[in-house]
């Protein structure tokens, strides 16, 4: 679901570029550039992935079971109509149907989230930007560790949404940044890191860790 917004978001901006010309051939292909985030959004949401598009765009999105408002009206208008008011008020409502569909989805899930279950495997992925950050602050590349750092801090405000448990409760990271102090920088991403495991810990979230990578290759082969 989160992901489903984030690829749905930038279609705002491409509409206010779109409400901006008077061009048709301008509005059309910022509309097909609309299209592709709402398909790639729709796709999230319903948990599935765009496999042909294109041509059969519109008929892979029809098969969704989780569709926006009247999206095959509005969708034949963009490529069928001539009128360009008529297209941008077309491509206008998808995105405005798109909206009211996440939306509801959102309200509907928003109490369901269990921090337990929402952040098993989080912090096995999550790992490697701290590691980015110190790697970075060693050989003093401050562009990187800052990067990595606002990473950090973005996916855990995303994936602790809607679970009750607030971002704050770990020790700041990013405002700690200076690029003339990357020593500092290091060490509180280690204090971060740290405050974050103890806080999985807290929540019942194992945090799987391997010694070796014969542990790693003796895991998978038993998981498969």
């Amino acid at each position: 679901m989160r992901k489903s917004r984030k690829a749905f978001d930038p279609a705002y901006k491409k509409y206010f570029l779109m409400e901006s010309t008077d061009k048709l051939s301008e509005v059309r292909k910022l509309g097909i550039s609309i299209i592709n985030s709402l398909a790639w959004s729709l796709a999230l949401l319903n948990k599935t992935t765009i496999k042909r598009g294109r041509g059969k765009l519109k008929s892979e999105i029809m098969e969704m079971a989780l569709l926006p408002d009247d999206f095959e009206v509005n969708y034949d208008v963009i490529f069928e109509s001539n009128n360009i008011d008529d297209v941008k008020k077309s491509i206008y409502n998808l995105i405005l149907n798109t909206e009211e569909l996440i939306s509801g989805v959102e309200r509907d899930v928003s109490e369901r989230f269990d921090f337990k279950n929402q952040l098993i495997g989080f912090y096995e992925e999550l790992i490697n930007n701290y590691n980015k950050i110190y790697h970075a602050c060693e050989i003093g590349d401050h562009v990187t560790a800052l990067f990595a750092a606002a990473e950090i801090e973005q996916e855990i405000e995303d994936i602790f949404s809607g679970t009750g448990v607030s971002p704050n409760e770990l020790p700041i990271l990013v405002d700690k940044f200076d690029k003339d102090d990357l020593n500092n920088f290091n060490m509180a991403a280690e204090l971060h890191q740290k405050s974050f495991e103890v806080l999985l810990k807290h929540k019942g979230v194992e945090i799987r860790i391997f010694k070796d990578f014969d542990e790693l290759d003796r895991y998978i082969k038993t998981h498969k």
